[in-house]
């Protein structure tokens, strides 16, 4: 389980700020002038958590997804890290819901208290 970091280097060839204070016209730029060239890389086998870490530390919303021999696997962006976790929050609270409905209820509970103890009454 790796994570490449390139060297800290900009991470960008050529900033936004830089193409607009060179007064260069993005219709004639080329991929090259603005591309991310420091990648940070993670294997497939990498934990969710260490990947949000990974993103948030160098505050960036994919990453690379190599194999061990280097070759492209895929990217993985912060969209999909939060669909997973919002739908393992949403399965975690069904299951909550789901037992408190199912919890037995004390059929001689006073209304007014939820309660059928005698020093509720």
């Amino acid at each position: 389980m790796r994570a490449t970091i390139s060297s800290a280097s900009s991470r960008r060839a050529t900033s936004p700020d830089k193409v607009a204070a060179e007064n260069k016209c993005p219709a004639w730029m080329h991929v090259r002038e603005i591309m991310t060239t420091d990648l940070v890389t993670v294997t497939p086998d990498r934990s969710l958590h260490d990947c949000l870490r990974l993103m948030e530390a160098n505050a960036i919303y994919h990453l690379l997804v190599l194999d061990d021999r280097g070759t492209y696997r895929g990217m993985l962006s912060v969209s999909d890290l939060l669909k997973v976790i919002a739908s393992d929050e949403k399965a975690r609270a069904d299951m909550l819901e789901a037992a408190r409905l199912r919890a037995p209820r004390d059929v001689g509970a006073d209304p007014k208290t939820n309660c059928g103890r005698r020093s509720c009454v």
